[in-house]
């Protein structure tokens, strides 16, 4: 009689596990928070560097079998990326004209016309960064393929919360005989002007001080990327690298005709619980 007894509540208890460890693999909910390092792809004028952000979010996974689910999420991002650019601003009596070139690989383009002064104002940015702030939204579909081990990809939508444009600025006024002159250029639609170094004739006075505000509305509200990424679970313990590539146009206008798009590697530590 005992013997019976003890099978039986062995039965249950295997009947019960079994049934626990079913309802654990249908779905799960894991917390996320990590780093990201984003970029600006199809950056023609070589201008914009990597930096670096975080992630912090929520995972949903349905397990519709044993090799397949599906995940929805949210997460609040906030995205930087560097960028190099001067700005050179003359005045010339009451002309005053503002333009800004690319310092990256093509230092020489300027973006509009600009006449011989002699006074010529010099701005030289350090540490400018744009930053993003996100709300993202992955759907995911992801392949257990081994133990622990899943592949994932699928389609992530962002809203721009807002976005901010950072910079230390140096500032230099030079007294000068630039002598500007025009030439055809690759990276601009119509020329460039090529401006060679300039001759100091006079004093230089300089300042420097830091410059920040909001670029919100020169971004795209809504945007729309594609992830791919791998994760490995040990103990409930979730190692998530993806990386987003951007399939929509980040600005509205773009000056430089760049069209750029988001390239974002994202790598975040989450605990998975079973429901």
């Amino acid at each position: 009689m005992t013997r019976r007894i003890i099978l039986a509540a062995a039965l249950a208890v295997s009947i019960l596990s079994a049934n626990a460890q079913e309802k654990e693999s249908k779905w799960s909910i894991t917390p996320r928070v990590g780093v990201e390092i984003s970029d600006f792809a199809n950056d023609k004028m070589e201008i914009y560097t990597p930096r670096g952000g975080y992630a912090i979010g929520v995972e949903a996974e349905r397990r519709i079998s044993k090799l397949l689910g599906l995940s929805a999420g949210v997460y609040y991002t906030k995205q930087e990326v560097g960028e190099t650019t001067q700005v050179l601003l003359s005045e010339d009596n009451n002309l005053f004209v503002n333009i800004m070139y690319a310092v990256g690989k093509h230092p020489d383009n300027l973006r509009d016309h600009i006449d011989e002064t002699n006074l010529i104002e010099i701005q030289h940015y350090t540490g400018m960064r744009h930053e993003i702030q996100q709300i993202n939204v992955p759907l995911l579909l992801n392949f257990h393929v081994w133990k622990g081990l899943t592949l994932k990809t699928g389609v992530e939508y962002a809203y721009l919360h807002k976005a901010k444009l950072t910079r230390d600025v140096y500032e230099y006024w030079y007294e000068t005989d630039p002598k500007i002159h025009y030439e055809p250029g690759e990276a601009l639609p119509a020329y460039s002007v090529i401006v060679p170094p300039v001759q100091i004739v006079g004093p230089k006075s300089e300042k420097s001080y830091k410059r920040s505000g909001s670029i919100g509305e020169k971004y795209h509200r809504n945007n729309i990327s594609i992830p791919i990424g791998v994760a490995y679970c040990y103990k409930n313990i979730e190692l998530d690298a993806r990386y987003l590539f951007g399939v929509t146009k980040l600005l509205p206008n773009d000056t430089f005709g760049n069209h750029l798009r988001t390239s974002t590697f994202q790598i975040t530590l989450g605990y998975r619980i079973g429901l």
